[in-house]
């Protein structure tokens, strides 16, 4: 049983294959979950076709920069911009996925000037709005940091969540 799929270059794919996939999986199974790879435009163009998600890429940049420069300026002009309390903000009410690691960028340890920013980059991203996502693999591979957690298969469906030890 699928509860979702993560599209890879969603920028790639026409707005009406977005909504008939949409279709199609909401007569299989009405809470399925379609979140994709955007890394520019205007995210609402296909969140309005029918993903629920699409990864936060500009906000993902301002989390290494504040880390690096010892300055949140970036990272906070994203998050108003985005969310902000004014009516013309981008992403209002919206749930794009907050990440500082994936498949397709450098592994955070390998980018952030101070290893002890590690955990507070991954505070970030689980403090925005949005949703916070993180491959948790990444994180106890970063062989730089000394990592006080460990794997546990937890909720009866095989995830693996992280547990201070």
């Amino acid at each position: 049983d699928i509860d979702g799929l993560r599209l890879d270059v969603a920028y790639c794919l026409p707005e009406d294959f977005i909504r008939r996939l949409r279709s199609h999986v909401d007569g299989i199974k009405k809470d399925f979950f379609l979140g994709g790879e955007l890394l520019h435009g205007d995210y609402n163009k296909w969140l309005n076709a029918g993903l629920d998600s699409a990864t936060n890429y500009e906000c993902y940049k301002g989390i290494f920069s504040s880390m690096n420069s010892y300055n949140c300026f970036e990272i906070v002009h994203s998050l108003l911009r985005q969310f902000g309390p004014e009516n013309w903000t981008l992403y209002k009410g919206r749930h794009l996925w907050s990440f500082v690691d994936n498949h397709d960028i450098t592994r955070p340890a390998s980018l952030v000037n101070n290893e002890k920013h590690l955990p507070l980059m991954y505070g970030f991203i689980f403090g925005m709005p949005g949703r916070g996502r993180s491959r948790t693999q990444e994180m106890l591979r970063c062989s730089t940091v000394e990592q006080p957690y460990r794997y546990h298969k937890s909720n009866g469906r095989g995830q693996k969540v992280i547990r201070g030890t």
